[in-house]
Formats: C-alpha cells, structure tokens, sequence
C-alpha cells in the first residue's frame, strides 16, 4: 500500500508567518543602518564641536555646531528606539513562526508514526 503524503493544514500559515518575521527583519536592518548612521554624524559632529573650540572659532558657529550636536542625539535616541521597537517585533515574529514549525514537526512524526503503525500491520497480515 503506497504512503500517504504528508500535508500540513496550516502550511499557508506558516508562509504567512515566515513573511512577516523576514520583513520584520528587514525593517530591523534599516533601522539598525539609520542608528549607526546617526550614531556617525552625531561623533562627526561632536568632533567638529572639539576642533572649532581648540582653534577657538567664532562663538556663534560653536553654538550651531552644539544645537545641531544636540538635534543629532535626539535623533539618535529616537532612531534607538525605533530599533529596539523592531527588534521587539522580529523577537514576537520568531516566537509565533517557530510555534508553528514546532506544531508542523510534530503533525509530521505523528504522521509518520500512523504510517508506521498502517505498514506494520499489513505485513502483520500477509505473514497471517
């Protein structure tokens, strides 16, 4: 008696649950990209605020070097937290992709145990 194929009911959900953990993801890079990127403009700033001093530039630009130094970092604790936002939501993702394939593995050993057990006892009837 031939096999039966394995199928899981819920495979259109798994797909749909591996898209949006891979988009998740890849949200999470952009926002990993845009924090390192502030995160440079912001040392770039901060060591353009150094050198005026120590040449000792004309107050004003220091003082415009410090609001945009300042915009910089909060604009870096934003984009922090947009990034942790979206690691949460990669980790949330995960979790729910991973009870699924947890549930397909088991359906699957399960049926696999059936088919078994099925081929088991036709031999146990042919040697009758």
């Amino acid at each position: 008696m031939p096999r039966a194929r394995f199928a899981f009911a819920l495979a259109p959900v798994l797909a749909h649950r591996r898209g949006i953990e891979t988009r998740h993801r890849a949200a999470l890079a952009v926002a990993l990209n845009e924090y390192a990127a502030a995160g440079n403009r912001l040392d770039e700033l901060e060591r353009r605020a150094r050198s005026a001093q120590a040449f000792g530039l004309h107050r004003g630009f220091l003082e415009s070097l410090n609001v945009a130094r300042d915009a910089q970092a909060g604009m870096l604790a934003a984009l922090g937290a947009r990034a942790d936002l979206a690691r949460d939501e990669v980790l949330a993702a995960a979790a729910q992709t991973r009870a699924l394939e947890r549930l397909e593995a088991r359906r699957r050993r399960e049926h696999e145990a059936r088919e078994l057990r099925a081929e088991q006892e036709e031999l146990d009837e042919v040697n009758r």
